[in-house]
C-alpha cells in the first residue's frame, strides 16, 4: 500500500481523513504544526511529524509516495 503523507492531518477534516485512509490500509503519516488543531486529536496509532510543511527536508518529503493537503490558516 501506499505511503501517504497528510498535511494538516489532525484538524477537523484532516482527522476524518488520517481515520479513513488508515482503515482503507494505506501507511499514513500526518504532517501537523499544531497551529489550528491540538493534539488531542491523535487518533491511537498513527505517526506524525510535528512541522510546518514548510519545515520538510527533502528527506522526509521522499518518504512518502504521495501528499494529501488538508492544512489551512485564517
Amino acid at each position: 500500500m501506499k505511503s501517504l503523507g497528510i498535511v494538516g492531518g489532525f484538524g477537523f477534516i484532516g482527522t476524518n481523513c488520517t481515520l479513513r485512509l488508515k482503515e482503507a490500509g494505506y501507511n499514513v503519516t500526518v504532517i501537523d504544526n499544531f497551529s489550528f488543531s491540538d493534539k488531542k486529536n491523535i487518533p491511537l496509532n498513527v505517526k506524525y511529524i510535528e512541522k510546518g510543511y514548510e519545515n520538510l527536508t527533502e528527506h522526509e518529503l521522499n518518504f512518502f509516495d504521495e501528499i494529501v493537503f488538508v492544512a489551512c490558516s485564517n
